[in-house]
């Protein structure tokens, strides 16, 4: 167990942003339900798999400003629509079900509203 110890906390570390800011895909409108593992909000890469989920609840600093671009593929292939991340608790929009998001961390491009 003593093994265990050691290296948990080092693979987990790497799931979350050094300065903190990091965000759990949940299934209610809440930010209560069955909440996913913490991914890092400062990572642009796509979150895939994340269908029917119905909020995003972020943790770390306060004042910073993110987006969450919104694709219904399952690779981030395109956005069919972007929201902005300014509560702790984001609900997601339920006319515009994704099943993969990625993070943006100033805004989203305005010409690419719905590439999809």
């Amino acid at each position: 167990m003593k093994f265990a110890a050691i290296f948990l906390p080092a693979i987990f570390g790497t799931l979350v942003s050094a300065d903190g800011k990091w965000a759990q895909f949940c299934d209610d409108d809440a930010c209560s339900v069955n909440c996913g593992i913490a991914v890092d909000v400062e990572n642009t890469g796509c979150l895939a798999n994340e269908y029917n989920r119905g909020s995003v609840r972020f943790h770390g600093q306060s004042g910073q400003h993110y987006y969450i671009s919104v694709s219904p593929g399952f690779n981030c292939e395109c956005q069919s629509s972007c929201q902005s991340a300014e509560h702790v608790c984001l609900k997601l929009d339920p006319w515009n079900i994704g099943q993969s998001y990625s993070f943006k961390r100033f805004a989203c491009d305005p010409e690419a509203t719905n590439n999809c």
